[in-house]
């Protein structure tokens, strides 16, 4: 009878341990638990695994990658945290790479088994637009190499994450505008069925209930398809029309503010002077004027705890998921004046 050959596979279900963790303890590519340590030493020596054996072309090399999935790699945003991976991970001796997924969950499911199969030590998830349902999470978690969910506040408790708290930048973004004595505010946010855009809404309808007190607020919800610039500077184009019914608009992204502001001064409109614009996100900050007051985060912040929290997966395996929440901060710009 011939004997079966002993594979990395074989060697998981014996451990419980993920294959890029045992792929680094056998080829001594990177950290590993003492615990970790012992477990895949004793299997190894009672199935008389083959040392000299790597299950994926490249292995001991790829068990120094790690794979950042972006949304869209053109964007701003995205493009900081890749250059923030690599300032973070380069002098740790790993090495960072990224791939577009394009919106699809498709695309980064295999994407991810990709990055599994070949025994990367990790894979960072950007944010998506669109979240996956049960199914898609599921297939997630049989991946063998450790996921952190940048941004991505509905996942799953068994995902590290870290991701900046969605409801207070919409609060504090509402906020600087009724601060300023708007009593007629516009919110331009993108699809209703995102978990981001719902909390930066709840955000600020919370924050407008704070003041109705004091001041009585009219408000109006305004959804766009895609949230970008094109539809930013069609509502630009409609607030114009309807004679600015609107004092102040808070944009749940640049994207939007940007085409709006655009729009307004194409028709002769002054920000600040006629109507104040302020939004989330930073995305395009830094590329254009106008210069606009944004509620946003640090992503070199956010991508060192997430580096940090890749590390200590690596390092202990059976570590408690951790979800590590940044607070909004506020960039000043001179889209805001009083009303």
């Amino acid at each position: 009878m011939i004997a079966m050959k002993v594979t990395l596979d074989d060697l998981t279900k014996l451990t419980g341990l993920s294959k890029s963790t045992i792929s680094r303890a056998i080829n001594h590519t990177g950290p590993v638990s003492k615990a970790a340590q012992i477990a895949i030493e004793r299997a190894v020596n009672e199935t008389g695994y083959n040392r000299k054996t790597v299950c994926h072309s490249g292995g001991s090399f790829a068990s120094k990658m790690i794979l950042m999935i972006s949304t869209d790699i053109n964007e701003r945003t995205h493009t900081r945290y890749l250059k923030a991976f690599n300032s973070f991970f380069r002098e740790r001796g790993y090495i960072v790479c990224a791939l577009d997924c394009d919106f699809d969950l498709q695309n980064e499911l295999s994407y991810l088994k990709f990055a599994s199969e070949n025994g990367f030590c990790g894979v960072f998830l950007l944010s998506l637009a669109k979240d996956g349902d049960s199914e898609y999470y599921h297939k997630l978690s049989t991946f063998s190499c450790p996921i952190v969910m940048i941004n991505r506040q509905y996942s799953p408790s068994n995902f590290d994450a870290v991701c900046m708290d969605y409801y207070q930048a919409g609060f504090m973004s509402c906020e600087q505008l009724l601060k300023h004595g708007h009593k007629k505010i516009a919110i331009l946010t993108g699809p209703e069925n995102f978990y981001s855009i719902k909390n930066k809404v709840w955000g600020a309808l919370d924050a407008i209930e704070s003041y109705q007190c004091q001041i009585q607020v009219k408000q109006d919800i305004t959804a766009t398809e895609h949230a970008d610039y094109h539809d930013g500077y069609i509502y630009g184009t409609r607030l114009v029309a309807d004679r600015l019914p609107y004092t102040g608009v808070f944009c749940t992204n640049y994207a939007l503010a940007r085409g709006l502001s655009d729009a307004l001064k194409a028709l002769q409109v002054e920000v600040p002077q006629d109507i104040s614009l302020v939004c989330t996100d930073n995305s395009w900050v830094g590329d254009r004027v106008p210069d606009i007051t944004t509620i946003s985060n640090n992503e070199i912040d956010i991508a060192f705890a997430a580096g940090e929290l890749l590390l200590e997966r690596i390092e202990h395996p059976e570590m408690p998921v951790r979800r590590v929440i940044f607070p909004p901060t506020r960039v000043s710009g001179n889209s805001v004046a009083d009303c």
